[in-house]
């Protein structure tokens, strides 16, 4: 499952639910993904101001390169 824009369970005090989703997914019951932009890739993940918890190996950090996909679209010179 991929979460996008969800915030809005932090916002309405419903984070549980993604706590819960992600418990289910550490019992096997399938992955759960969730996308959430941040300023600054040092820091924990956000959801509208709320830490997302996260164990140390459970979260990645995209750089704006792979965003844009630059690894397969490098220039190539003649």
């Amino acid at each position: 499952m991929l979460l996008n824009d969800a915030a809005v369970l932090a916002r309405y005090r419903a984070i549980d639910r993604l706590y819960e989703l992600a418990d289910a997914a550490r019992g096997g019951a399938g992955d759960v993904w969730l996308l959430c932009p941040m300023e600054d890739p040092s820091l924990l993940p956000m959801l509208d101001g709320a830490v997302v918890r996260v164990g140390d190996n459970e979260w990645i950090a995209l750089p704006d390169a792979w965003v844009v996909n630059a690894h397969r679209s490098a220039l190539v010179t003649p």
